[in-house]
């Protein structure tokens, strides 16, 4: 990016630096986030590390005056959250969180469908991300990967859900590994169901959107062709009552069309939106209102598996 330098790169393990430093002649390197908190040139700050240390570090690099980028989960409660946004309000910093996948050329193109109308009715939405990965930072399933499908699904839909259930289990190691089912009521009873596992054999990376007109899928882990879409067509048939609004689905001939999206980096597009928020001011995608909600639904979302799976009502914000 043409408009930034990378001035400090700050690893609490000093045994990466040496090789670091070699690789990167022109950045500075520290174990200490002090030094980079201290230099007056520093305006923006990226904070990659284990989600306990969100909060802490975040809280020193706002009142020091820099704009703050911070992994997903944004802090491990809402409360946190809160503090962090009044603060940097306080002292005109900017907050966005890392919600990467609001940023996806693909998970745009879908928002594109449905602001324009092409799918019709939403009926409802479905995630799977699942893989054989444990957690590397112990949190489990819902803060590790369904985060990622709470702020698509909020993007998408530009609304905060009704109520949530989650059900699920640890197997490998308390409150890491593990499976979730998810179920997320918005307003117009339109349903999202959220299938997360880091235990799982096979790498899963989908969306599947089921419209009255039309449905669109997107898998994530395809080189091109990641979106597909199907026309649907809404008949009456005859004799036939117990159907959807009186109607049932049948597949139109020659219906499905696969669309070649932009190739853009959703990492690359996610950081150039926070370089053009500090550089004009603006509040981002994943700003404060996009921070609240996702913790918000991840929290409501853990009170429901705690639960057994209570469906639980979301919180007003």
């Amino acid at each position: 990016m043409d408009q930034a330098n990378v001035r400090w790169c700050c690893d609490t393990n000093p045994d990466l630096l040496p090789t670091l430093s070699k690789n990167y002649p022109n950045i500075r390197f520290t174990t200490t986030i002090y030094n980079v908190l201290e230099d007056k040139n520093v305006t923006g700050i990226i904070i990659v590390t284990p989600p306990h240390t969100h909060y802490s570090i975040a809280k020193m690099a706002i009142e020091s005056g820099k704009h703050i980028l911070m992994e997903k989960p944004f802090t491990l409660t809402y409360d946190e959250a809160e503090e962090l946004i009044d603060l940097a309000i306080s002292k005109h910093t900017i907050l966005m969180a890392g919600h990467i996948m609001e940023y996806h050329p693909a998970i745009s193109l879908m928002k594109h469908m449905m602001v324009h109308e092409q799918l019709g009715r939403i009926l409802y939405v479905e995630f799977q991300r699942v893989n054989l990965r444990p957690s590397l930072h112990q949190i489990n399933v819902l803060w590790d990967l369904a985060i990622h499908d709470f702020g698509i699904m909020r993007y998408l839909f530009d609304a905060n859900p009704v109520q949530i259930s989650a059900l699920g289990s640890y197997f490998a190691q308390p409150n890491s590994s593990g499976v979730a089912f998810i179920t997320v009521r918005f307003p117009d009873n339109t349903l999202s169901h959220v299938y997360v596992s880091s235990i799982h054999p096979v790498k899963r990376r989908s969306i599947t959107m089921i419209g009255e007109k039309k449905t669109v899928t997107f898998d994530d882990l395809k080189p091109v062709g990641q979106i597909k879409t199907y026309s649907m067509e809404m008949i009456q048939p005859p004799n036939h009552k117990q159907s959807l609004n009186g109607r049932t689905c049948s597949p139109q001939e020659d219906s499905t069309t696969t669309i070649t999206i932009n190739n853009a980096k959703p990492l690359k597009i996610q950081c150039e939106h926070f370089l053009e928020c500090m550089l004009y001011d603006k509040e981002p995608l994943t700003g404060a209102k996009d921070i609240l909600a996702v913790t918000r639904m991840v929290e409501t979302a853990q009170r429901s598996l705690n639960s057994r799976g209570a469906f639980l009502d979301y919180p007003s914000i």
